[in-house]
């Protein structure tokens, strides 16, 4: 064996009695060096000592120093008994750790204190210890944290106090490794992503199956890690390999982190990336038919079904997070997920039956849309938590008679009350035999049996009389426990029956035998005259088929009967094509099509939640960094804020569905804000949630109060200091500057948040320039003409920036504020005539950029203003002759030398 890139050196590592800090001393002792192995006991230590033996480690190259390290005297013994050996320390891996202490609470505060001795405690008590022989031998420290330490991991359990824990150890190296880099030494982090190890203290074959479990859902390499793996990146580390690494965090963890910011958005699931999906996929839709949605909206039945279904799915994510806490276990994440889709099909149904009562055109449409979801959602059901090896033929029958039976009902209905007397036994009229026909292609052989049963005549007529016999069978049959060979017999039986020609005497019975032995061209005739042929046809037809089939060869059929069923020239309906999608397990494409075909995307937003918690795929596409689930998302939403009574349950529905408040926060940022009041509720949400746009919905509040739906300049300008982007308040600035009236800059100059004008000086010069001239226009509306000109005089002489379109606005104010007898000159006459001169100076080099027109109006406004301010300054410089032709006005004799304020 070759010396190897660690010959001559020494490494301590931490917790190498198991998992991954074992995979670590083997593969240094590999590669050379001398290693000091700890574990918690000397018995837990032997199995790597054993190990490391059978690889031809020699005995001297290996020390076994055991302890727990909460005791500060292991670590001593640690470091000393490494030293006393082989005088020298070159690496220390700091592995040793756990989950939590065992017969105690997760969140107890016993079980926080054992953990951060262990965990972070126990870290810097060896690390001080070693760093002053690691400085000699100019070493690597190699700290095992976690990826728990960079974002919270929903995918598998994680104890909050281990996870702060390794967040801790994440910022302890952050903020050490600089120091101890100018010492020479190098320290980093290693964060491994699910690797099968006994950190949680079961048994390795339970570990492993929830791992593995886990890994196969989330990860995009598909599997868990090997501490071989995690064991190469350390080496890595502590080699010089990795001589000019230092001070960061390895991440290996087969792509999860990765996979887990594309599904929560944190970087990339914008809502503009969104939108751009929707675009591409032809989901957004246009005002016209969101308004249809309103509309729909305003349906009393319809309101209350969106309301329930929002409420069964919070409960449904309410259980998830109970089932997370407890271990994640998968058997209890499907039991919640059957119990609520059941609970979610009821509330279907409730809805159905309210709307059945009524007679008006718009529930009769909403009627057939809800069945639709209805059998939907049953196929959902039926395909997400049925067995694929089982047969299918008692599952898809149970539910064809939940779906189906209603409407054979319906139909029997209808037979009854056609009859011209009441007790008379139903005659045989095509309306009879077809409730007959619907009630066994809904499995629904009893009451199939019962129409046979009550038919004029029927005891005495032989082909109803074996046919009554056959049903009964197959009602046995279904009933109990169903056997696909069971009724292949049945079938052969009744094929028999046709080849002798049995039922030739009545061919409505005949039909009947037909479809029992699935005759094509007796389901083509059927599927031609039922509404929707797929839901009332294809169930019966699969069975009939393939009386042994399984789930796996449901699409076979679907494929079969819809080709059996299709007219020429007739488009495929779009049920069917969603309905395929779902049995064939094509998740984004059912999404897609159930949105378009049923017209709102609340069901799809449902269905693709339950359909992605089962089958756990990011339907992540590359070209737009956006999620196809969350499209259907933001337009259920964006339907629910459209109507008013409903938009803050969209919000929530946002965020619970999403698991987090990253896709809420970027909804948030782009919903329509059509009024204050509604303004403000949308900033208490975001207050209340601590969503990180607060300041960005602040800004778009500001630029809405701008437009003339919500003008209102006073509240714009607060909102943008609210919102602390300096280009939105910079943008509010110059549009108050333009067009507010005066009372609305006495408004602004009268808020509290403008008083502090300095510290806008630099970073927001526009600012800076509203507020002084808002105080101007105060003071010169309370008449306090002096006060307004001292104003004036401050902006041209202190203000750094001064927008050209102000300019005349600003010498209209010297000029009005110099009519006025009562506004004292003197104090800032001079000040201002060299603003002038300045100014005048300003505008012949920008005649250009301000039109001729505008540049001659300022040269007017210049002049008049220089004539205002010169009478003054001859004032004052010609004090002792009062009559002077060159003063404002003639003194009257209030006006004279006993008047000392007129000349002050």
């Amino acid at each position: 064996m070759s010396a190897g890139k660690f010959a001559r050196k020494v490494a301590i590592v931490t917790g190498s009695s198991s998992g991954i800090g074992q995979a670590v001393v083997l593969l240094l002792a590999q590669q050379g060096a001398n290693v000091t192995v700890h574990g918690l006991t000397e018995e837990e230590c032997e199995e790597t000592h054993h190990l490391l033996l059978e690889q031809n480690i020699s005995s001297d190259r290996i020390l076994i120093v055991p302890g727990n390290l909460i005791d500060p005297k292991v670590a001593e013994r640690l470091v000393n008994e490494t030293l006393t050996k082989w005088g020298q320390i070159d690496v220390v891996i700091n592995n040793a750790g756990c989950a939590g202490k065992g017969g105690v609470p997760m969140d107890s505060e016993e079980n926080f204190s054992f953990l951060f001795d262990i965990n972070m405690k126990s870290i810097i008590r060896i690390n001080n210890l070693a760093i002053p022989f690691l400085e000699k031998t100019k070493g690597a420290i190699v700290n095992t944290c976690s990826i728990a330490a960079i974002r919270n991991v929903s995918v598998i359990y994680i104890p909050t106090y281990y996870a702060m824990t390794k967040a801790a150890l994440e910022n302890y190296m952050k903020y050490e490794a600089p120091k101890l880099a100018k010492r020479g030494i190098r320290m980093n982090n290693i964060a491994p992503g699910i690797v099968a190890t006994n950190i949680y203290r079961m048994p390795l074959d339970e570990c492993q199956r929830k791992t593995n479990e886990s890994c196969r859902r989330h990860v995009p390499l598909g599997r868990t890690g090997t501490t071989v793996e995690i064991a190469n990146a350390v080496s890595f580390l502590a080699s010089e390999e990795a001589s000019y690494v230092c001070g960061t965090t390895l991440v290996v963890d087969g792509g999860l982190m990765v996979q887990l910011i594309m599904s929560s958005g944190t970087s990339m699931l914008l809502t503009s990336n969104v939108l751009t999906l929707a675009d591409k996929k032809g989901i957004v839709r246009t005002e016209a038919l969101r308004q249809k949605q309103n509309e729909r909206l305003a349906n009393p039945h319809y309101f209350k079904l969106v309301q329930e279904s929002s409420a069964v799915f919070k409960i449904l994510l309410d259980e998830i997070e109970d089932v997370k806490h407890n271990g994640n276990d998968s058997q209890a994440l499907m039991g919640v997920l059957d119990k609520s889709s059941r609970l979610y099909r009821a509330t279907l149904r409730g809805a159905i039956l309210g709307v059945s009562r009524s007679e008006s055109e718009e529930d009769r449409k909403l009627l057939l849309s809800l069945r639709g979801r209805e059998i939907m959602w049953g196929l959902v059901e039926l395909v997400m938590f049925y067995d694929e090896k089982k047969e299918i033929g008692g599952g898809i029958s149970r539910w064809a008679r939940m779906m189906l039976t209603g409407a054979a009902a319906d139909i029997a209905a209808q037979v009854v009350t056609d009859s011209s007397r009441p007790g008379v036994p139903v005659q045989r009229t095509p309306l009879y035999w077809n409730a007959v026909i619907v009630h066994i292609l809904a499995f629904n052989f009893d009451s199939a049996l019962t129409l046979l049963n009550a038919q004029k005549g029927a005891q005495y007529n032989r082909e109803v009389g074996k046919m009554v016999i056959i049903l009964e069978r197959i009602h046995r049959l279904f009933k109990g426990e169903y056997r696909g060979s069971e009724f292949m017999k049945i079938q052969k039986h009744i094929y028999e029956l046709l080849n002798q020609k049995f039922f030739t005497g009545n061919h409505n019975i005949e039909f009947i035998a037909r479809l029992l032995i699935g005759s094509k061209e007796e389901f083509k005739n059927v599927c031609e005259r039922l509404v929707d042929y797929w839901c009332e046809a294809v169930p019966f037809y699969m069975v009939t088929q393939m009386p042994t089939g399984t789930l796996n060869q449901l699409v076979i059929n679907v494929e079969e009967c819809m080709e059996i069923a299709k007219k020429e020239g007739d488009a495929r309906q779009e049920l069917d094509l969603t309905i395929r999608s779902v049995v064939g397990r094509d998740v984004a494409d059912a999404m897609l099509r159930a949105g378009q075909c049923f017209g709102d995307w609340w069901f799809s937003a449902h269905l693709g939640d339950l359909i992605f918690r089962i089958e756990p795929v990011v339907f992540y596409e590359q070209f737009c960094n956006a999620n196809l689930r969350d499209v259907f998302v933001l337009e259920y939403a964006h339907s629910l804020f459209e109507e008013g009574r409903l938009w803050k349950d969209s919000l929530k529905y946002i965020r619970d569905v999403d698991g987090g408040y990253e896709f809420a926060d970027e909804y948030v940022v782009a919903l329509p804000l059509d009024s204050m009041t509604k303004a403000n509720e949308v900033i208490d949400i975001c207050e209340e949630w601590q969503l990180t746009t607060l300041k960005t919905v602040r800004g778009n509040i500001a630029m809405r109060c701008l437009e003339e739906s919500m003008l209102d300049y006073p509240a714009a300008v607060s909102w943008a200091l609210k919102s602390e982007n300096l280009e939105i308040i910079t943008k509010v600035s110059n549009e108050v500057l333009r067009h507010a009236k005066t009372e609305d800059l006495s408004a602004i100059n009268r808020q509290t948040s403008i008083r502090d004008v300095d510290k806008y000086t630099t970073p927001c010069p526009e600012l800076y320039f509203l507020v002084l001239y808002c105080k101007y226009m105060s003071n010169y509306e309370a008449e306090m003409y002096t006060a307004a000109l001292d104003d004036i005089a401050f902006i041209f002489d202190q203000c750094p920036y001064k927008p050209v379109f102000m300019y005349q606005p600003l010498l209209q104010g010297i000029i009005s504020c110099a009519e006025h007898q009562g506004c004292n000159l003197n104090q800032n006459a001079k000040g201002l005539q060299h603003s002038m001169m300045k100014l005048e100076t300003e505008i012949i080099r920008s005649v250009r950029r301000v039109g001729a027109e505008d540049a001659n109006r300022t040269k007017d406004l210049i002049e008049k203003a220089r004539k205002m301010l010169s009478g003054p300054l001859v004032e004052t410089d010609l004090i002792d002759t009062p009559d002077s032709s060159s003063f404002r006005s003639t003194p009257t004799e209030s006006d004279s030398l006993s008047n000392p304020s007129y000349l002050s």
